[in-house]
């Protein structure tokens, strides 16, 4: 069921350790994540990242807590005439679980006055996890908070004299 599906932010804080991808000129970085039944989000490029990157980025991916087979694959990448895999790392679905509830537990991660002083961004708040062949990435997962669906007075009405709301129908 898709009800078990919830939506996550993966934050990318920054990547070090980079092999080049290309011994002419400086990686062109970007970030690939890939999970399930996801498309693929990626970051944006930073041209001419090099060995080390500060991407500052996040995407969002839904996620099934309970999905012990998945893994969530990050690929770092090289933009350029052939887009080339510089380094992945895999990580269990177990682990994206334990750090995201980590993360939920602690209100700091998603104020905005952590967002504004700098503090989100703090490499205290990240993990690092190995790369192969070689890299460091520094991630931080976090649930999206859902919002509370507001019904206007037409809704209700509506949907007291015309049957139910399509919310009521799908349960």
């Amino acid at each position: 069921s898709m009800k078990r599906f919830h939506a996550m932010e993966i934050y990318f804080l920054k990547v070090e350790g980079l092999p080049n991808a290309s011994l002419a000129r400086d990686n062109n970085v970007y970030c690939e994540a890939l999970l399930g039944y996801n498309l693929q989000m990626r970051t944006r490029v930073h041209a001419r990242g090099g060995n080390h990157c500060i991407f500052k980025e996040s995407v969002q991916l839904n996620f099934d807590p309970w999905d012990t087979t998945s893994k969530l694959k990050l690929v770092v990448k090289h933009q350029g005439l052939m887009n080339e895999e510089i380094c992945s790392v895999q990580i269990p679905t177990g682990k994206v679980r334990e750090m995201e509830q980590s993360a939920s537990s602690l209100a700091m991660m998603n104020s905005l006055s952590t967002r504004m002083n700098g503090s989100f961004w703090d490499p205290s708040n990240f993990t690092a996890f190995e790369m192969l062949p070689a890299g460091k990435l520094w991630l931080r997962f976090v649930p999206v908070q859902q919002e509370e669906r507001q019904t206007s007075f037409w809704e209700c009405c509506c949907g007291c004299l015309f049957g139910k709301r399509e919310d009521e129908v799908q349960q």
